[in-house]
């Protein structure tokens, strides 16, 4: 078949085919190159409900830029046949591996794509063998484009809430986990311990989140992200940065509000260092309500200590004091700015989290307590493996008082906390 679609790609051969489309090797004559077509069944495309869903989400796919997701080039419709344009991989699918190699390699992989896709509100909604591809460079997950419909998915990798949410994701992604390690789907109550095991938890807020899985695999997950995805938004806050030159104190500069509302001012002081005068220069940007006419003069930047309670050159003697200096930090404070960590912490601590998902898996840690541990635990270990300046002695004892007390709850037993126990870094 050599059909020309939508005047640019060029259909040659089908290399694939599932139950709602079929997947065509096709030419892009435009930019010289080839790529993958998918083109929906026609039964589908007829229901303008469903067309409708898949143009939302293609366009939401093509959005994520992830190194483990397909890259959708193109979406559009060829009379009533929608179709999307991807990246053409070369490799197999999950399903075509028998055993699967690094198998941890790639369920990380997988997990940090969907950690992707989650943190930009897309659930994929159809996680299984098939819709992994394994290439040389690594893990590609498919089909985000059709996903996400409700009554869409495959029934052996569905959780048992049926839920459209990342939760969900997460389960079938436990069961491709025993899949491909034993190389078949798991009976009734059957699980590999652990990580995994938790992955296929019966209730939703009992499984780790798709980043807490890449994680833990030694996977980077970031989420990496177009500029049109759909990402939660925060508050914009006024901020005041102040930037330093090594060796050189900065003084803080008094802002006075107005009786009848407050003026908010954002100060930049940025000091430069010129030789050895330390010279400086201050930029002060205010702002106020609508209609204020108030033009304040910026408030000089003076060498030296600030004197508690002086009263700024050029200001009004209703100005508030500069606030007295913060008081010396304790020994105890320095020696955890300053002692370095010591060697075999991050083992000693991986240590620890394993021993929780091996007693979650043996029923000797109940599920919440290894949620409650493992977070604690994962936290201190990512900070101390970025090179953190941590107090390892307060944050163990912090631990060590958790263990205690969740034993005291019944969290735990006794032989898997004292495990616990004798696993905790020493400092």
């Amino acid at each position: 078949m050599q059909s020309l679609l939508a005047g640019r790609y060029r259909l040659r051969e089908r290399i694939g085919r599932g139950g709602m489309a079929s997947v065509w090797l096709a030419r892009d004559e435009v930019l010289v190159r080839n790529v993958a077509v998918k083109l929906i069944d026609p039964e589908l495309a007829r229901d303008p409900e469903f067309r409708r869903r898949f143009r939302d989400e293609a366009r939401a796919a093509a959005a994520l830029s992830h190194p483990h997701i397909v890259t959708v080039h193109d979406y559009g419709e060829s009379g009533d046949t929608p179709y999307i344009v991807m990246e053409l991989l070369t490799g197999s699918t999950l399903a075509d591996l028998r055993p699967v190699p690094d198998v941890e390699r790639v369920i990380g992989q997988i997990a940090s794509a969907l950690a992707a896709a989650h943190a930009a509100r897309i659930v994929h909604r159809d996680i299984k063998p098939t819709n992994v591809f394994v290439t040389a460079s690594g893990v590609k997950v498919l089909d985000f484009g059709i996903a996400g419909d409700a009554r869409m998915g495959t029934p052996d990798y569905l959780p048992p809430e049926n839920d459209l949410s990342p939760s969900a994701d997460v389960y079938s992604l436990g069961i491709v986990w025993f899949e491909a390690v034993k190389g078949r789907r798991p009976g009734p109550g059957e699980t590999l311990g652990g990580l995994q095991a938790r992955c296929v938890a019966p209730s939703a807020p009992d499984r780790p989140t798709a980043a807490e899985i890449a994680k833990a695999l030694g996977v980077d997950a970031e989420p990496v992200a177009g500029p049109d995805a759909v990402t939660p938004r925060r508050a914009v806050r006024p901020i005041t940065r102040v930037l330093t030159a090594p060796a050189v104190q900065r003084r803080r500069v008094p802002i006075a509000a107005g009786a009848a509302a407050a003026v908010t001012a954002a100060v930049i002081a940025i000091v430069l260092g010129s030789g050895d005068d330390g010279s400086r220069a201050a930029l002060t940007a205010p702002s106020g309500p609508v209609g204020s006419t108030a033009s304040p003069s910026p408030a000089p930047v003076t060498s030296g200590p600030a004197t508690p309670g002086a009263t700024p050159p050029g200001s009004s003697s209703a100005a508030p004091a500069v606030p007295p200096p913060s008081p010396p930090p304790t020994a105890r404070q320095v020696r955890a700015r300053t002692a370095p960590t010591p060697a075999g912490t991050v083992e000693a601590l991986t240590r620890m989290r394993r021993t929780v998902d091996e007693g979650m898996a043996v029923r000797e840690v109940r599920s919440d307590v290894a949620v409650d541990l493992d977070n604690i635990i994962t936290a201190l270990t990512n900070e101390v493996a970025a090179g953190q300046r941590v107090d390892l002695r307060q944050r163990c004892t912090d631990l060590r008082q958790k263990i205690v007390t969740r034993l005291g709850e019944g969290g735990l037993t006794q032989s898997r906390a004292d495990t616990l126990l004798h696993e905790l870094p020493a400092v």
